[in-house]
C-alpha cells in the first residue's frame, strides 16, 4: 500500500506555501501604499495652495515642501513595508480614506513630516499653520456633531437641553478624530447606530423612558 504524502510535511511545498503568502503580502502592501500615496498627492495639494496663499509663499517653496514631506512619508511606508508591517499600513489607508482633516492630523502627528515643513516654514508661520488647521479641524467636528444630533433629534424629538447635552457628550467622545466629516452624508439611522457602537453609556441617561425605548428599537442588535 502506497501511502499519500502530506504536503504540510514536505519541505519544498512548505517552503512553496510560505513563499507564495509572502508574495501575496507584499502585493497588498504596494496596493495599500499606491492608495495612501494617491491620497497624500490630493491632500499636499490642497496644503500647498493653503500655505501658499497664508504666507505668500513662491511657486519654487511649496512644491519643494510638498515633496520633502511626500518622501517623509514614502520613506516611513517602505519602512513598514520592509518590517512586514501591514497591519500599520492599513490603519494608515484607513485614514486615508477619510481624507480631510484626520488624514492632516495623522501627517502633524509624524516627527519628520513635521519637520519636513519646519524646513519650508520659519517658526512663526509653522505654529500658526497648525494652530489655523487644528482650529479648522475643532470647527468641522462641530459640525459633524451638530449633524449627528439632528439626526437623532430627526427620530426622538429631543429637547433643546438634550440636544446640548448630546452635542457636549459627542464633543468629549469624538476628541480623538472620531467621526468623519463623512457622517454629514448619513442618514439618521446610520448615525444612530454610528452612536451608539461609540458612546460609553451617558446617552442612555439624557434620553426619557419613552424616548430610551424608541432608541433600543431603532438600533441595530
Amino acid at each position: 500500500v502506497v501511502m499519500s504524502q502530506d504536503p504540510d510535511r514536505n519541505p519544498d511545498e512548505r517552503q512553496r506555501k510560505a513563499e507564495l503568502r509572502e508574495r501575496r503580502a507584499r502585493a497588498g502592501q504596494g496596493r495599500l501604499k499606491t492608495f495612501i500615496m494617491g491620497s497624500l498627492d490630493s491632500l499636499l495639494q490642497q496644503v500647498g495652495e493653503n500655505i501658499g496663499q497664508r504666507y505668500e509663499l513662491e511657486e519654487a517653496t511649496i512644491n519643494k515642501l510638498r515633496q520633502t514631506v511626500r518622501e517623509s512619508v514614502e520613506n516611513q511606508l517602505n519602512q513598514e513595508k520592509d518590517k512586514g508591517g501591514i497591519s500599520d499600513m492599513r490603519r494608515i489607508a484607513g485614514i486615508a480614506r477619510d481624507g480631510g482633516m484626520q488624514m492632516l492630523e495623522m501627517l502633524f502627528s509624524q516627527p519628520n513630516c513635521r519637520a519636513a515643513l519646519a524646513k519650508h516654514l520659519n517658526g512663526k508661520q509653522f505654529q500658526d499653520y497648525l494652530d489655523f488647521t487644528k482650529a479648522r479641524g475643532q470647527r468641522g467636528q462641530r459640525v459633524v456633531n451638530r449633524q449627528l444630533t439632528a439626526l437623532i433629534d430627526q427620530q426622538l424629538s429631543l429637547t433643546s437641553n438634550q440636544r446640548k447635552k448630546i452635542e457636549q457628550m459627542l464633543v468629549i467622545k469624538t476628541s480623538d478624530g472620531w467621526p468623519s466629516m463623512d457622517t454629514l452624508t448619513m442618514t439618521s439611522k446610520e448615525a444612530i447606530n454610528l452612536v451608539y457602537q461609540n458612546h460609553t453609556g451617558q446617552i442612555d441617561e439624557i434620553f426619557s423612558q419613552k424616548q430610551s425605548e424608541i432608541w433600543q428599537r431603532l438600533v441595530t442588535p
